[in-house]
């Protein structure tokens, strides 16, 4: 009787925490989806966004910084997918294929001061 009790109290543990991992899988699919959705947005806002503010917000939005970032016209300072491909306010001479580590005469805004190209 005690193995038999033991037994249905395990199944019945083990159907909660299947229930409940799967709610947990779904809601991180819904999140997952809600965050991919407002990246793609937030890409879409910013890529014409002057980088220029030190506070990193543009007409009250704030900026998502590519940490890696360049554009030849732009500089370090870039909003994530700005880059010299998708750069929509190019300049004069613009270098698409600008990057860090080979700037090619671009612009230094926003450099760290540690950068040596």
């Amino acid at each position: 009787a005690t193995n038999k009790t033991a037994f249905e109290s395990l199944t019945t543990t083990t159907k909660t925490l299947q229930e409940e991992l799967s709610r947990a899988l779904e809601d991180n699919r819904r999140l997952l989806k809600i965050i991919k959705q407002g990246y793609s947005k937030s890409n879409r806002n910013n890529t014409n966004a002057s980088n220029n503010s030190s506070s990193n917000e543009t007409k009250g939005r704030r900026l998502t910084l590519d940490p890696n970032g360049n554009c030849w016209t732009h500089g370090f300072r870039v909003a994530i997918g700005h880059n010299g491909h998708t750069c929509t306010s190019p300049t004069d001479g613009h270098k698409k294929e600008a990057k860090r580590g080979s700037i090619m005469g671009g612009s230094k805004k926003g450099f760290p001061k540690d950068y040596k190209e």
